[in-house]
């Protein structure tokens, strides 16, 4: 199926394993984009009454069938058990790291266990490497991406938790891309219960396309109408989300 890389993997960091998930194409089609298969897969692999902080607790980083490949569509989710509400959370972050994820091999990621010590996974073209962390642990978010970025191929994109992760804060977030956050939920937290201080993710992988020709026209169409509006073509790039708040009230929502 087109838009797939066809790989989930599953990280189990108390013991080091990975494993291969396949999924059909009705499950990929029933539960499309990276938020529904993230909720899809956490249920599948997480008990229902877990501590949140335990290493029972599992979470996924999950991409869509567009991400990489069209426009506004380069975003990732997180999804987990909440620290802060005790129930499902799913975050959603922009940046470059959901495509450097599909680049690198996956459509998503299944983290269970924890570790022993503090580390930070590597993942480059299907390679997974479990790297110690020992180093960064304690260090901002900033610091840490620079000091990953020094040792990984191609200025890897880097997902990372400061020292708020680390001490369980409840509505802690995880940062990638320097400024980009997946700031709901304080699934920050949950990288923290698990000593996972980062993931790293830098790719080669082409990305299966059906017809690139269409998709190249259509791309220009959208980035010509996102250039036009308002709001896309120049408030959010240089105020963010906030420049939505107004518009967000407006609708009552």
């Amino acid at each position: 199926m087109n838009g797939w890389m066809n790989k989930i993997v599953k990280i189990d960091l108390s013991t080091g394993d990975k494993e291969l998930i396949t999924l059909d194409e009705e499950i990929r089609r029933k539960y499309i984009g990276g938020r529904g298969l993230g909720v899809k897969l956490f249920t599948e692999h997480c008990k229902k009454d877990i501590d949140p902080l335990s290493s029972e607790n599992v979470i996924t980083f999950m991409t869509g069938p567009l991400t990489g490949v069209f426009p506004t569509a380069g975003r990732y989710q997180v999804t987990s058990k909440s620290p802060l509400t005790n129930t499902i959370s799913t975050s959603s972050s922009g940046g470059f790291f959901g495509q450097k994820l599909k680049k690198a091999g996956f459509d998503g990621l299944i983290i269970a266990g924890r570790s022993s010590k503090p580390i930070y996974l590597n993942i480059t073209d299907g390679n997974i490497e479990i790297k110690s962390a020992d180093n960064l642990w304690g260090k901002n978010t900033h610091d840490t991406m620079n000091l990953i970025q020094e040792n990984t191929k191609d200025k890897a994109s880097i997902a990372c938790i400061g020292p708020a992760g680390e001490n369980l804060v409840s509505y802690a977030a995880i940062m990638n891309d320097k400024d980009r956050a997946s700031g709901r939920g304080g699934l920050g937290a949950i990288l923290g219960s698990k000593n996972l201080k980062a993931i790293a993710v830098s790719g080669t992988t082409d990305i299966k396309i059906a017809n690139s020709e269409k998709l190249k026209k259509l791309h220009s169409k959208i980035n010509r109408l996102i250039d036009k509006n308002p709001i896309t073509g120049k408030s959010l790039q240089v105020l963010g989300t906030s420049v939505l708040v107004n518009v967000i009230n407006s609708h009552g929502m």
